[in-house]
């Protein structure tokens, strides 16, 4: 630590040097940012129509229940 302060070395000065680092660094970071939002709405989506389906099924399981006490009687 007490090297690094003795360099000189500030933000401001290694910002100007490693500009273009910097820059992709930025643009890596934009592109996690992405993936993840992109990854909860598929997530949220996947999770809707599993909902839906689970209803469809309970739909068709009451149904088919009704039918066997129509035949039963």
């Amino acid at each position: 630590m007490n090297e690094v302060a003795a360099s000189n070395v500030t933000p401001d000065k290694a910002g100007r040097k490693f500009q273009e680092q910097g820059k992709a660094y930025r643009q890596a970071l934009d592109r996690i940012e992405s993936n993840v939002k992109a990854f909860a709405e598929h997530g949220d989506r996947l999770a809707q129509k599993f909902d839906e389906s689970g209803k469809q099924y309970q739909d068709s399981d009451r149904s088919g229940a009704n039918t066997i006490e129509r035949v039963r009687s």
